[in-house]
């Protein structure tokens, strides 16, 4: 059964599984559906080494809202190469599950250590390359954190989980008609201009996303070209370059800048971002958007820029060559996007100040 969100804007009501509620009675984390926590230290994570790897262990993590619906994002202290695998347990009324594995990260073009891990399925949940779905949902995790074949720290800087309850259905919230008319320079790349480019599409978004951040903060380190990008993110299990943890991994790796998926509640939530000076890259399909008949590969990575003065949504589009700037209707923007449950990318530098996160969706901190 759906529940349904209605949200206006602040101070008026809300109408919440067919009961009106204030605003202030929904506004808390969790109660979209959604809910994201970081990690930026870990003295509070159990450690166990042995001869071959080091181990760290979260604190049991209680979260706001139940969850059917779990996506990893991490980041590695610049420099570190290790191979590290990361896990997800959840706490069911028998005790506490298997470890998922939901990726082992290995930075370097090309590195075969880098991959994720199929063939995880059983009575509680699947993994499906980089999201873990529960067959019925629960309120409680541990995330574990493997260092492979060496010794020494497990080299991270930040660990993030984005938590989903796909049964709520969020309708459309108030729009933050202040960021309307304004677009951020964002350079403009094509996946196309490359051989093998036509799948690139989430190292393209990510390649501008970090083309920004290099102009806006003077660093040419971050200007990477697209086919190196898709060298460091390829995933061989799942055969491309999509797998969404290992592009915000990638961005990630480097010095003060935070790379995370999210799952974000609504549009507005882009307006957001936006207006505080953050592009951020979105999952959408492909045929909704461009209101086509589905085809069969359908996902594919853009990036939010801006908004018309009317409201619309101002992308940078990688698989547009020769004109990537491209404008979508809202409608059939949230449409498309809503079918990844609303999946985005934030690449941004650590000290940038960020929206007001009313609902849990992106905050990050010590927890």
């Amino acid at each position: 059964m759906c529940i349904r969100y209605r949200a206006l804007i602040a101070g008026l009501l809300v109408l919440v599984g067919g009961q009106t509620l204030a605003v202030s009675e929904v506004s808390g984390p969790g109660q979209l559906g959604r809910y994201f926590l970081g990690w930026d230290e870990f003295q509070d994570w159990e450690r166990t080494a042995s001869l071959d790897s080091v181990s760290l262990l979260s604190p049991l993590v209680q979260a706001p809202l139940v969850f059917d619906q779990v996506i990893l994002s991490w980041n590695t202290m610049p420099g570190e190469t290790a191979p590290l695998e990361f896990s997800v347990q959840v706490s069911q009324p028998e005790g506490w599950s298997r470890p998922y594995v939901l990726g082992r990260w290995a930075p370097g073009a090309q590195n075969e250590l880098r991959t994720s891990v199929g063939g995880q399925s059983d009575q509680c949940a699947k993994v499906l390359t980089d999201t873990l779905v529960l067959t019925e949902p629960v309120s409680s995790l541990r995330v574990g954190v493997k260092r492979l074949g060496s010794e020494g720290d497990v080299g991270l800087s930040f660990v993030g989980v984005s938590l989903l309850n796909s049964q709520i259905e969020v309708e459309p919230l108030g729009p933050v008609r202040s960021c309307w008319g304004t677009e951020l320079a964002v350079p403009q790349l094509c996946q196309l201009d490359y051989e093998g480019g036509g799948v690139w599409c989430s190292p393209t978004s990510v390649g501008m996303v970090m083309s920004h951040w290099a102009n806006v903060l003077h660093r040419d380190e971050l200007r990477r070209t697209v086919p190196d990008l898709a060298a460091q993110v390829f995933d061989p299990a799942w055969g491309g370059t999509g797998n969404w943890p290992f592009n915000t991994a990638f961005a990630g790796g480097f010095s003060g800048i935070r790379g995370c998926v999210v799952r974000l509640g609504d549009v507005s939530e882009l307006e957001a971002f936006v207006e505080a000076g953050v592009p951020v890259v979105v999952s959408v399909a492909y045929s909704v958007l461009k209101r086509e008949p589905k085809r069969a590969s359908d996902g594919h990575l853009i990036v939010c820029v801006g908004f018309t003065e009317k409201g619309d949504i101002i992308v940078n589009d990688p698989a547009k060559k020769g004109r990537v700037r491209w404008v979508y209707g809202r409608k059939a923007f949230q449409d498309a996007w809503s079918r990844s449950r609303n999946t985005a990318y934030l690449v941004y530098p650590e000290d940038w100040e960020l929206p007001v996160d009313s609902f849990g969706h992106w905050s990050a901190g010590s927890r």
